[in-house]
C-alpha cells in the first residue's frame, strides 16, 4: 500500500453513531477516488454553503483553458477525419486474464482453496508469459509503428493541435493493454495517458471525441489497477501473510472501493451513444468553451438552431445536461463539471443543473465513504440533506414540474431518513420534510420513491413521529 503510516477508519458497527473504529493503511495513491486526482489547475475544494457550482468544490472565478476562444493553426478538418480513422479508438481494448475476479472484490482467506505449489505457479507464469508475448508482438505491428511516426511528424508541424495529443493517448492507452505488458506497465501508461488527457479536455479539448476517449481511457485504468490489487492479494497468500489482517482488510478496502468506481460503467455507455449519434456534427471537433456555455444558455426563446460554438443552441444544450451528468458522478472529473457549472447563467433551469451537479458529486462522495469506512459518513449526510432542502425550499418550492427537479427531491427525502437511521436524536421536522419531498417524487420515481417513504413511516412510527405536515417545512 502506498505510505506508511496508519489511519483510524470506521466500519458499520454497534456504536452510537453506527461506526467502530479499525485501523487501517492508507488509500492506495494509485485509486482514483477524488478531485485531486488529475490536480487540474485552479481546482479548490470548498466546503458546503459555497456558491452556486461548488458544494464539494469550486474553480475559482478566473477560469482559463475551456473558457479562452483564442485560435492557433491546426490541422485541416478532412486530415483529421482521416487520421482519426486509421487511429481508431478503444472500444475493442481490454484485458485477457484467466484470474478469476470475487464478486464482492475481497481477499480470499488462506486455506480457501487448495494452494498449489511453487513449481506449478511457475509453470502457468512461464506458460502466461510466452503466450502474451506472442499475442503482443501481433499487436505491434508496422501498421502501429508508422501511425506512431505521423503523429509525431504532425506534432512537430501542428504543436498546438489537440487532436493529435489525444490520438496519441489513444495509442498508448492501446499499447498498454497488450497481453505481454505487465500489470505495473499497464497501469503506468494508462495512468499517464489519463492524467494527460484530463488535464487535455479540462483546459482545451471539451469536445465529445475528447470526452469519449478519456471515459474509455478511465475505465481501462480502474480494470488495469484492479488487476494490479488481485495480483498483490495472491502474493499476500504465496507468502502466507494473509493473516496480516491490517493489510488483509486495507486491501480489501481498496478492492471495494474501485468496485465502486468501476460499477458505473453505464455512464461511460452514455458517453459513447451520444458520441456515435453526434458524429456527424461538429461535436467531435469544435471545443465546448465557457463562451459558448454562456451563449448558447442565454439565448432567447426561438434560437434553438442559431449556430453557437460547435453546435445549435439546441443540440449544445442537450451535450451540456449529458457533459454535467456525466462529469458530475466521477470524483476526478467534478472539476471539469464545477467549470461548466460556471459558465450557465443565474436563472431558474441553470439553478436546478447546478444543484443536480452538487448533489450528484457529493453523492458520489458520500458511497465512496461508506465504503472506506470514514467517520464522516453522518456529517456528509446530514450536509446534503441541508443543501438539499435549501435548493427546494429557494427554488422548487411546492412542486416537482421535471424530472430535474425531482431528482433533487428524491436525494434529499433519501438523504432525511439516511440522517433519521444513524441518529437516534435526528430532528423531527427533517423525517417530515423528507417524507414530502418523497411524495412529491412519486409521478417520476415511484419505485424509489415508495421504498423512502415506506423506510421513513417505520421511522416515524417508532420515535412516535407524526408525519402530518408542518408549516414551517412543507417544501
Amino acid at each position: 500500500m502506498a505510505g506508511s503510516k496508519r489511519i483510524k477508519v470506521q466500519k458499520p458497527g454497534r456504536s452510537n453513531s453506527g461506526y467502530v473504529s479499525e485501523e487501517l493503511d492508507p488509500i492506495d495513491e494509485l485509486i482514483p477516488y477524488n478531485r485531486r486526482f488529475l490536480t487540474i489547475s485552479g481546482d479548490a475544494a470548498k466546503g458546503p454553503g459555497s456558491s452556486a457550482g461548488g458544494f464539494l468544490g469550486k474553480v475559482g472565478s478566473s477560469v482559463r483553458g475551456i473558457f479562452g476562444s483564442s485560435r492557433v493553426k491546426e490541422m485541416e478538418r478532412p486530415e483529421i477525419v482521416r487520421l482519426r480513422k486509421k487511429v481508431g479508438d478503444l472500444k475493442d481494448s481490454k484485458f485477457s486474464s484467466s484470474a478469476a475476479i470475487p464478486d464482492d472484490g475481497e481477499v480470499a482467506p488462506e486455506g480457501s482453496s487448495a494452494p498449489k505449489s511453487k513449481k506449478e505457479l511457475l509453470e502457468e507464469k512461464r506458460k502466461s508469459l510466452s503466450k502474451k508475448a506472442k499475442e503482443g508482438k501481433k499487436e505491434s505491428d508496422k501498421n502501429q509503428i508508422g501511425l506512431r511516426i505521423e503523429i509525431e511528424k504532425l506534432k512537430k508541424k501542428y504543436p498546438t493541435d489537440d487532436n493529435l495529443k489525444m490520438m496519441d493517448a489513444i495509442l498508448t492507452s492501446r499499447d498498454g493493454c497488450l497481453p505481454h505488458r505487465s500489470v505495473d506497465e499497464r497501469v503506468s501508461s494508462l495512468g499517464a495517458a489519463l492524467k494527460e488527457t484530463g488535464q487535455l479536455v479540462a483546459n482545451r479539448y471539451l469536445t465529445t471525441f475528447g470526452i469519449d476517449i478519456l471515459i474509455d481511457i478511465y475505465f481501462l485504468y480502474l480494470e488495469a489497477l484492479k488487476r494490479l490489487f488481485l495480483e498483490r492479494s495472491r502474493k499476500l497468500k504465496e507468502e502466507h501473510r494473509s493473516q496480516n489482517s491490517i493489510r488483509v482488510n486495507s486491501l480489501n478496502r481498496d478492492l471495494k472501493l474501485l468496485n465502486v468506481l468501476l460499477g458505473q460503467t453505464k455512464l461511460k455507455k452514455t458517453i459513447n451513444n451520444v458520441t456515435l449519434k453526434l458524429n456527424g456534427f461538429g461535436y467531435p471537433f469544435v471545443s465546448m468553451t465557457g463562451l459558448a456555455v454562456s451563449k448558447t444558455f442565454n439565448a432567447k426563446p426561438g434560437a434553438e438552431n442559431e449556430k453557437i460554438g460547435p453546435g445549435t443552441v439546441k443540440l449544445n444544450r442537450f451535450l451540456v445536461r449529458i457533459y454535467l451528468n456525466v462529469l458530475s458522478q466521477i470524483p476526478i472529473f467534478q472539476p471539469i463539471a464545477s467549470r461548466l457549472c460556471d459558465a450557465l447563467p443565474n436563472d431558474h433551469q441553470s439553478k436546478i443543473m447546478v444543484a443536480n451537479v452538487n448533489i450528484d458529486s457529493a453523492y458520489i462522495q458520500l458511497r465512496i465513504s461508506k465504503v472506506i469506512g470514514s467517520p464522516t459518513v453522518p456529517k456528509q449526510i446530514l450536509a446534503l440533506f441541508l443543501y438539499g432542502r435549501q435548493i427546494v425550499r429557494s427554488t422548487i418550492k411546492q412542486n416537482a414540474n421535471n424530472p430535474a427537479e425531482a431528482r433533487i427531491l428524491l436525494r434529499t427525502a433519501e438523504m432525511a431518513e439516511e440522517n433519521a437511521y444513524l441518529n437516534d436524536n435526528a430532528d423531527p421536522e427533517t423525517i417530515k420534510f423528507g417524507y414530502h419531498c418523497a411524495t412529491m417524487t412519486l409521478s417520476y420515481f415511484k419505485p424509489e420513491s415508495e421504498q423512502i417513504i415506506k423506510r421513513l413511516f417505520e421511522i416515524a412510527d417508532k420515535r412516535k413521529v407524526d408525519l402530518r405536515v408542518s408549516g414551517s417545512d412543507v417544501p
